[in-house]
Formats: C-alpha cells, sequence, structure tokens
C-alpha cells in the first residue's frame, strides 16, 4: 500500500509544481513560442512518440532546436541545430513543454528519460516486466 500512497502523491506533487511553472512562465513562453514559430515558419513544437510506464505510447512536446530540412544525407545532427535551438538546448529551454507531459500524466519530474517507442520492440520479456 505505501507503494501506491507514494506514487499518487508524488503524481499530485508533480501536477501541482508543473501548473505553478507553467503559470509563471506563462507569458515569456507565449512570445517564445510566437518567435519560434516565425524563426521555424511554421510549427514551433517537435514532438515524438516515447514509451513512458508500462511500456505505454505518449507524444512528449519539445520546443524545436533543429531546420525540418535535412542538408543532405551525409549531415549530421550538429548542422541541423539552429543557431536559437543552440541557445535553447545550452539552457535546457527546450525541454519545457514537457511541463504539459507532466500535467498529463506521462512523465514525471523525477524518473527515468523515456526512450522512444523504437527501442520498446529491442526490449526482453523481462526488461518490459520491469517497466510496470
Amino acid at each position: 500500500m505505501r507503494g501506491k500512497t507514494y506514487l499518487w502523491v508524488k503524481a499530485i506533487v508533480d501536477r501541482i509544481m508543473a501548473v505553478a511553472f507553467l503559470v509563471v512562465l506563462a507569458i515569456p513562453l507565449i512570445f517564445l513560442t510566437l518567435f519560434l514559430a516565425c524563426y521555424y515558419r511554421g510549427n514551433p513544437f517537435y514532438t515524438c512518440e516515447r514509451a513512458g510506464l508500462a511500456g505505454r505510447s505518449f507524444r512528449q512536446y519539445k520546443f524545436k532546436s533543429m531546420y525540418d530540412d535535412v542538408l543532405g544525407e551525409e549531415s549530421g545532427e550538429k548542422q541541423r541545430i539552429s543557431p536559437v535551438g543552440q541557445i535553447l538546448r545550452e539552457w535546457s529551454i527546450d525541454e519545457i513543454p514537457q511541463l504539459i507531459n507532466i500535467l498529463k500524466g506521462d512523465i514525471s519530474f523525477i524518473g527515468p528519460r523515456p526512450l522512444t517507442s523504437d527501442y520498446m520492440a529491442l526490449y526482453t520479456e523481462d526488461e518490459k516486466e520491469g517497466l510496470r
């Protein structure tokens, strides 16, 4: 019972903290979102499928830090990172939209970083059991 109570309290605290951060950061986040929408000429967010608790799939949100178009097959990640994206990554500002994932209960402030859904196929049954 103690484990379930701990997880319940942790989830409530996570959501309260996420709401508090979003309220405090609301105005700067609105301006940043508008700036990134203009800078990237479109969607300012990057989303990807991740595997959460018990392997449940969810969409993770981040601010976009890379250009959409690939400069060529041989171009690496560093060439695709925009100058603005470099700053967002250095200060971990690109991670702030994950507060929405915390509000939804997809992730927690404290816990393992969710892997992309592609990795779930590589897990053994014992490893999948450890995700529950």
